[in-house]
């Protein structure tokens, strides 16, 4: 929980340069990430909405695909009028998908990636 506090405080400073937009992205498609790696929804669900409302009152077509594929993907698939709960169930689908697709990833790993990125954006 930390860890994802410390994310929304550094929103402004990537070492990537991204604008506020694609950092929110990015943002929302980690704790995405790390809720079904963990299956631990109700602890990355309300950032993720934090994020995620935020995100969409800004410009919806500022995202890097490469750094927030998931959320861009539901955002794609939601272009006429996203919500905030369309969106967190498209990314969770989106990554239980991709975990079914690919049985060898190691979750704990994942999550500990996930957790380190949520900390450096």
């Amino acid at each position: 929980m930390r860890s994802m506090m410390i994310a929304l405080m550094m929103l402004s400073t990537t070492a990537y340069a991204q604008t506020e937009q694609q950092n929110l992205a990015q943002l929302a498609d980690e704790l995405a990430g790390c809720a079904i790696s963990t299956g631990d929804s109700d602890s990355y669900r309300g950032e993720f909405e934090k994020a995620a409302a935020q995100f969409l009152k800004g410009d919806r077509h500022d995202i890097n695909q490469m750094t927030a594929p998931h959320f861009a993907q539901a955002l794609e698939a939601e272009s006429v009028d996203p919500t905030v709960s369309s969106l967190w169930r498209m990314t969770t689908e989106r990554y239980t998908e991709a975990f079914a697709a690919h049985p060898g990833i190691d979750l704990k790993k994942f999550t500990k990636g996930c957790e380190e990125r949520l900390v450096n954006l």
